[in-house]
């Protein structure tokens, strides 16, 4: 299947504004192992889930044993978890208590927290591999593994000493959640575990990864299926970071060394490569600038496509370029020397079908342009 591009950001965005919505639903298969066990066989330290996590005793043990120090760091802020995983925690509603660590020396993050009365303790570590992250050490009487295209799970269960944990792998990130509450089995726990680990951004971004955004129904289903509260709010926190990335400020010049020649109401590159068609559609559903370029050197050619300011009026900017281009340029018309590219507009400005803005690049006026549908 083709990675995502941009246009699912785009319908994303629009299913979101019609209020389309529901629960995620995977198909997976199951495997499920029962381990008939006694109390004298499944032997393990003592661990409830405090908000010091006391599940780390081992890992503290290990550190005391060789004469280092506690690697784990704790009242951390959601802010230092992110900047060690590259991701927060999901919080559930109603959550209390909620306290952080970190193991910087292994990108390692920890939540703890207390809902309706029971206490958990969450792990969270970038990872390309599943591992058990949890930090316990029990033999299990239950154990549960589910796989689909995008997840990987393993429930567990403890009877004797009434812990339950779930690991959650999803192809870059790793996360644990446990509880030792006597109410509790494995089941309940994964209720708890499944809001908290599938809107996270690299759960819904693995599952964005493996659709095909030529197959109208593959995209259909996604976002009919997918949490759309949480998905709008990582598409809204993206452009956010995006508009940092790229601010929109336009400092008028007669010349650039980036624009060789002006032709025919477009330009060439210093490089020699020719910006032959510009197109700003604004459709409600998919709006975008679009972008052709004719490389007729021979070589391949670097195209800061960021230097692209659309002006609707005097100091009213449409900024081209808020999310990362990740797809591929098109082939036009089977001439490999012909791209094209499509970058999703976040916010028009209002601009709509049939107004005409200017077209900047690096400052230099480029041409005006008729919106289009």
């Amino acid at each position: 299947m083709k990675k995502y591009g941009m246009v699912l950001i785009s319908f994303g965005l629009a299913v979101a504004l019609m209020g389309c919505g529901g629960g995620n639903k995977e198909e997976t298969t199951k495997a499920e192992t029962i381990k008939e066990t006694t109390a004298a066989e499944t032997k393990a330290p003592e661990t409830t889930p405090e908000t010091t996590a006391e599940q780390t005793e081992h890992e503290t043990a290990e550190a005391a044993a060789s004469g280092m120090a506690n690697p784990w760091k704790y009242d951390v802020s959601p802010e230092e978890v992110k900047n060690l995983t590259g991701e927060e925690f999901i919080v559930p509603e109603g959550a209390e208590e909620v306290s952080y660590g970190i193991m910087e020396s292994d990108k390692l993050s920890e939540m703890n927290f207390t809902l309706d009365g029971k206490k958990y303790c969450a792990r969270m570590k970038p990872g390309t591999e599943f591992e058990d992250i949890s930090g316990l050490f029990y033999d299990w009487n239950v154990e549960n593994e589910e796989v689909s295209n995008t997840v990987e799970t393993k429930s567990r269960q403890n009877i004797n000493d009434h812990i339950s944990n779930v690991l959650w792998f999803n192809g870059s990130m790793i996360y644990s959640l446990y509880t030792d509450d006597k109410e509790m089995d494995i089941d309940e726990v994964m209720k708890v575990a499944k809001p908290m680990f599938e809107k996270t951004e690299s759960s819904m971004m693995a599952e964005i990864e493996n659709l095909d955004e030529n197959n109208t129904e593959d995209l259909e289903n996604f976002f009919n299926n997918i949490d759309l509260e949480a998905y709008t709010k990582m598409i809204m926190e993206q452009a956010k970071e995006g508009e940092k990335k790229y601010p929109v400020t336009l400092e008028v010049k007669d010349s650039s060394e980036d624009v060789k020649e002006l032709k025919g109401g477009l330009f060439i590159t210093s490089d020699g490569v020719e910006c032959r068609k510009l197109k700003l559609s604004c459709n409600e559903s998919a709006p975008n600038f679009g972008v052709e370029l004719y490389n007729n050197t021979g070589s391949d050619k670097t195209f800061d496509q960021t230097k692209f300011v659309i002006e609707k009026e005097k100091d009213v900017y449409i900024n081209p370029f808020v999310f990362e281009q990740t797809r591929e340029p098109e082939i036009v018309g089977g001439d490999t020397k012909r791209l094209y590219m499509s970058y999703t507009v976040y916010d028009t400005k209002g601009v709509q079908a049939g107004d005409e803005v200017s077209v900047y690049y690096d400052g230099v006026f480029i041409t005006k342009l008729t919106a289009e549908k």
